[in-house]
């Protein structure tokens, strides 16, 4: 009776809402694939706690579907679900790389499933969804003690940018299971020298790359680092181990001859990288972002020579990760910034206690080597970002490694804390 009542409470949003059919079965998936990766005889407080989470962007994405238009993504969530709107109603399949990218995957969805901006948004949620789920394999293989694995859920799941910029039709939710699964993949591959993993690595970091400019230099620095990284695992080249750096090897090989003979699909970044210009193009990309708005940083970034810009760097970097300073707050935005920034700062404090100790039976290298993708993620968002309000939906892409490195040691203070008030 109870499947039977179920049954009938899904049905009605297909029943009522046509023209949505396909955005209403996709949130149904992405509730339903959590118990299919996530065992839930093994895992049912994990898995409850993930549904309680995905509800929370759902009602988000329903009431900016059906209801009022969320101030603060209107802009960029609108421009992508009407471009695609465009090409599956009139055509121009042209591929691209970075927002085109994003731009033409919505568009094929809504050639399968209609035209649907609830559509487009439960695509978002199917991705958070299942960066939950690489969320817990992540908590798994830092060996956190499993205690911690809900207050972990909670903190990425209900922090508010996140919730918002994962519900509507960015792509930054995309960003983040794509950057947390080549990651987690990496790390799998060199504890056990699977290829299957360092296969699944490579190609999540490879469509990281293609939803962003800056991405696709990202994913040629993370992937080699992975590999190389001295982690505390064992070296020996065996057989699994060669076959992988073999593969690894012809890719990069293949991507860089690519690049260079301008093969690839145009890509300002690549190309710039590839003439010795990516100051000169981080500069420029700068430039472009929202100006005049009263969020805007107090500081440039300065391409004038490698000296200058390497001076630039680090106050360009301190007011992305900072700002807005307590002098800046005039309203409840900036009030809500400052308090994520503090967040962030608290965090950030807590995983780099990590370096020294880790979760027992953590390889030693690994909070090493997520901090490294942490700190060089941030640069690369910083020198293309002028204002805290982008800021903020840069911070996110990267915020897991916080939670998975930050979270555990921080809820053991607060219990030797709390014990101690106790005595």
């Amino acid at each position: 009776m109870i499947l039977i009542a179920l049954a009938a409470v899904l049905a009605v949003p297909l029943f009522y809402l046509q023209a949505d059919w396909a955005g209403w079965l996709t949130l149904y998936a992405a509730f339903a694939c959590v118990p299919l990766f996530l065992s839930l005889k093994n895992r049912r407080r994990e898995v409850g706690v993930i549904w309680a989470v995905l509800l929370a962007h759902a009602l988000i994405a329903i009431y900016n579907a059906y209801g009022s238009t969320i101030k603060g993504v209107d802009v960029d969530a609108a421009g992508f679900h009407r471009d695609a709107s465009a090409i599956a109603a009139i055509g121009g399949w042209e591929f691209g790389l970075g927002s085109r990218f994003y731009t033409i995957f919505l568009a094929i969805v809504y050639s399968l499933g209609g035209v649907s901006l609830f559509l487009g948004e439960a695509t978002s949620l199917l991705a958070f969804a299942l960066s939950c789920v690489v969320l817990v394999r992540m908590l798994e293989l830092l060996k956190v003690e499993r205690s911690r694995y809900v207050a972990c859920l909670l903190v990425f799941g209900l922090h508010p940018a996140l919730a918002l910029f994962t519900s509507v039709t960015l792509r930054e939710s995309w960003q983040i299971l794509l950057f947390m699964q080549s990651a987690y993949c990496l790390l799998r591959f060199r504890l056990s020298a699977a290829p299957l993993s360092l296969l699944w690595g490579l190609l999540g970091a490879g469509l990281m790359g293609c939803t962003h400019n800056g991405l696709i230099v990202y994913a040629l620095f993370m992937v080699p680092l992975a590999l190389f990284s001295r982690m505390g695992i064992r070296t020996t080249l065996s057989m699994p181990r060669m076959l992988g750096i073999a593969l690894t090897g012809s890719v990069a090989a293949g991507l860089l001859a690519a690049a260079l003979t301008g093969s690839l699909p145009y890509t300002p970044s690549l190309q710039k990288l590839s003439q010795g210009e990516a100051i000169e193009y981080a500069s420029t990309y700068r430039q472009k972002g929202e100006k005049g708005a009263r969020a805007e940083y107090a500081v440039k970034l300065d391409p004038g020579s490698p000296v200058k810009f390497a001076l630039s760097l680090p106050p360009v970097y301190l007011y992305y990760m900072l700002s807005p300073f307590p002098w800046q707050v005039r309203g409840g935005l900036d009030l809500f910034a400052a308090a994520d920034g503090l967040l962030r700062v608290v965090l950030l404090m807590f995983a780099i206690s990590s370096l020294w100790a880790p979760p027992k039976g953590t390889p030693a290298g690994i909070p090493r080597f997520l901090l490294i993708l942490y700190f060089s993620m941030s640069a690369l968002w910083s020198m293309g970002t002028i204002n805290y309000g982008t800021a903020m939906r840069h911070h996110i892409v990267p915020y897991w490694i916080l939670v998975v490195l930050g979270v555990p040691p921080l809820l053991d203070r607060a219990v030797r804390l709390f014990r101690l008030k106790l005595r």
